[in-house]
């Protein structure tokens, strides 16, 4: 029987606009930019990726955030 493992492979950020986050993490790590829609857009480089959506009432995170508000959302893959 074999261990179970899990390796994260994507990271999704809510945001106002996601062409522009995407642009400039691409920029910013050297990655490609996969995906660019108004509503998502997604830049992925060696083993992960970072997805970004559109929420319209988003606000800038604070820090610290007394309220808890979801950041971003983690996705593992499981094998």
């Amino acid at each position: 029987m074999t261990t179970p493992s899990a390796e994260l492979k994507m990271i999704t950020l809510d945001c106002l606009d996601p062409k522009a986050a995407a642009d400039f993490r691409a920029q910013l790590l050297g990655w490609d930019l996969a995906h660019s829609e108004d509503a998502h857009a997604m830049v992925t480089g060696p083993h992960a990726a970072l997805g970004f959506g559109r929420v319209e009432d988003c606000e800038p995170p604070a820090w610290p955030n007394p309220r808890g508000n979801k950041q971003l959302h983690a996705g593992r893959q499981l094998g």
